[in-house]
Formats: structure tokens, C-alpha cells, sequence
């Protein structure tokens, strides 16, 4: 290998890493952290048919479905409301909408959440929330029962 192509393959390599231990906090808005959001409402909702609805068991699942077919629901309107630079943390508020088909209603409600780095070997952020904020799709969820 010649000089030039080693120290070419070098920098490559620096930069390469550099890169890789850059990427930072993902944004308010950014696809990974729609999907968590997205995994929060669902997992709200679950709780909602496992834990408040008190159905027997053998209901559960028909209730789920009729769930899983009747509602939908959407965070909108994503923004960010602050960043620290210093510490790479977002600010987020989001308008989160639950619609049940057939209840003649919408349930909204302004989600704040934020985005904090965390030195995980699974994940380099994760969201801090109230869990009253998902309370439209569980409001939802149990109109799904009525």
C-alpha cells in the first residue's frame, strides 16, 4: 500500500468513527422517536384492556380486536419547544388525537415529552413523559367496550 492510500484509509477510518459516535440525540420529530411514541400509546392501550376495562379473560382478546379495528389515533403537530445544547435534550410537545369509529367523538390532548442522550448499549436516548398525556387513547380504548 502506498503512503497516500494508508493515510487516505486512515483518515477514513478516524472519520468513520467520529461518525458513528456523533449521531447525537434524535429530534422531537424523528422517525425512532415516532415509534416510541407510537409503542407508548399501544402499550397504554393494552393497559387500558388488561387493567381497567375488568373483563374476564376470555373476553380480553375479542375487546383487543374490536379495539385494534375501531381505534385510531395520531401524534400531530410534533414540535420542538426547547433544546440544551449542553446536555442534548429536547423539548417536545405533540397534539395526540384517539378516534373511535362509530362514537361520534375525538378525544385530544397535548403530549409533552422529552428527549434526553443516555449511554445504553441498547439505545443512545430515551423520552421522559407523564403518563396522563396518553389518556386519550385510553379514554378511547374504553369507549371501544360501551
Amino acid at each position: 500500500m502506498r503512503l497516500n492510500e494508508l493515510k487516505m484509509s486512515v483518515l477514513l477510518l478516524a472519520l468513520l468513527n467520529v461518525t458513528a459516535c456523533s449521531t447525537g440525540t434524535p429530534d422531537c420529530g424523528s422517525s425512532e422517536v415516532k415509534a416510541d411514541l407510537n409503542e407508548l400509546a399501544e402499550q397504554r392501550i393494552a393497559n387500558a384492556i388488561n387493567n381497567e376495562m375488568q373483563l374476564a379473560p376470555s373476553d380480553r382478546e375479542k375487546v383487543a380486536a374490536a379495539v385494534k379495528d375501531r381505534l385510531t389515533y395520531a401524534f400531530s403537530a410534533i414540535r420542538k419547544t426547547d433544546h440544551d445544547e449542553s446536555t442534548d435534550t429536547y423539548q417536545c410537545s405533540s397534539t395526540l388525537t384517539a378516534n373511535v369509529e362509530g362514537a361520534g367523538r375525538n378525544w385530544e390532548h397535548e403530549f409533552v415529552y422529552e428527549v434526553f442522550s443516555v449511554e445504553d448499549e441498547n439505545s443512545n436516548y430515551q423520552l421522559n413523559y407523564d403518563p396522563a398525556g396518553l389518556g386519550p387513547v385510553a379514554y378511547a380504548a374504553l369507549a371501544v367496550r360501551n
